[in-house]
């Protein structure tokens, strides 16, 4: 299975902002949602790849990080969890992601908010 986004310019921007503002059971329904899709792409039973034609930001690049491939061009988009840019940490069910999915001492850095380069 492969997942591309379908904008010129981003794979996902992660989640709906002004749709969870707009009513906070928005935000709790949507990260459960979430939620679900991470463990379907996880426990998928074919090979997944996620072709990164852009941008993959916060819940867009875990999205991404679920599959067992990815690809990215190098000068096409960006990464960001934006979570760390705003001081926060990242939610556990990410945070286990990224142990599963990232080399230990790049998942090590995420998970304690420190500059990737």
């Amino acid at each position: 299975m492969v997942t591309i986004g379908s904008g010129k310019r981003h794979f996902s921007t992660g989640f709906d902002l002004p749709y969870w503002a707009a009513e906070f059971n928005n935000m709790r329904d949507s990260i459960l949602a979430f939620n679900k899709v991470m463990a379907r792409i996880l426990e998928f039973p074919m090979p997944t790849m996620a072709v990164f034609n852009g941008n993959a930001i916060a819940g867009g690049f875990i999205l991404g990080l679920c599959h067992d491939f990815r690809i990215m061009h190098e000068t096409n988009g960006t990464i960001c969890l934006s979570e760390l840019k705003l001081g926060m940490s990242l939610p556990l069910p990410y945070t286990i992601v990224c142990r599963a999915k990232l080399d230990p001492i790049i998942c090590t850095k995420l998970v304690y908010g420190i500059t990737v380069a």
